[in-house]
């Protein structure tokens, strides 16, 4: 193939006058062919590498915007997995304008209610406030924390009841 071929008459004529042409005309080649690889499956790892080692490449723009696509996606997967205010917060910040700045703004508003409520439910600590915040947050961040504390609550009235008992 054409790139052994420069490669080979690179090693045969090194320091001759077409050395400066075979070593760019081996780097077009590799940069098309790492281009290749991340039209065919595009990875963020193959684009850093891409714009590390080819900053003038051909497809230099194209590996950008493929590169800025996957890193916001993974971010907003993140961002979808910690489920928290702060995430949602976070991925409004880098991507003001990027794919899912509108479902970050209205989990970042339910995760703002959901924390209010939290706030008064904890704030009262009752079975009560507990079992109502469970059932109107089932998606907050702190679902556990209140099922939980509901728990512990059941389980000291359980004992408590039952102390008055004997």
């Amino acid at each position: 193939n054409t790139l052994e071929a420069l490669e080979l008459l690179l090693n045969d004529f090194r320091g001759g006058n077409f050395e400066k042409e075979a070593r760019k005309s081996i780097a077009i080649i590799k940069a098309e062919e790492l281009y290749t690889k991340i039209s065919i499956s595009p990875t963020e790892e193959l684009c850093q590498e891409y714009l590390d080692k080819y900053p003038e490449g051909a497809d230099l723009i194209e590996v950008s915007k493929i590169k800025f696509a996957l890193t916001e996606n993974r971010v907003w997967r993140e961002a979808l997995e910690a489920n928290s205010l702060s995430a949602f917060e976070s991925y409004l910040s880098d991507y003001p304008e990027g794919s899912f700045t509108e479902e970050a703004s209205e989990r970042k508003i339910e995760r703002e209610k959901g924390q209010r409520a939290w706030k008064e439910a904890d704030a009262l600590a009752s079975i009560q406030s507990y079992e109502n915040f469970i059932k109107s947050h089932p998606d907050s961040e702190f679902f556990d924390t209140a099922t939980q504390k509901l728990k512990e609550m059941k389980e000291w009235q359980k004992v408590r009841h039952s102390g008055k008992a004997r």
